[in-house]
């Protein structure tokens, strides 16, 4: 019903859901990154994000 209400052309098999799966398996290896290296696994200043140094081991760009 979900589904059929917000996005009626919504497939399995479209870029989208993969563009998400990739998304997610990456938040998920960073979360793991961080916490095999011992501290907590989310950072306390940004919601549900990874600590910093684990974004810049994994190719983040610091803006200056």
């Amino acid at each position: 019903m979900w589904k059929l209400t917000f996005c009626p052309g919504f497939k399995v098999f479209s870029a989208v859901f993969f563009i998400a799966i990739i998304q997610i398996v990456v938040y998920i290896i960073e979360l793991a990154h961080t916490k095999s290296s011992g501290l907590k696994a989310l950072n306390e200043n940004f919601f549900l994000g990874p600590q910093l140094w684990t974004l810049q081991e994994m190719g983040m760009r610091m803006p200056y």
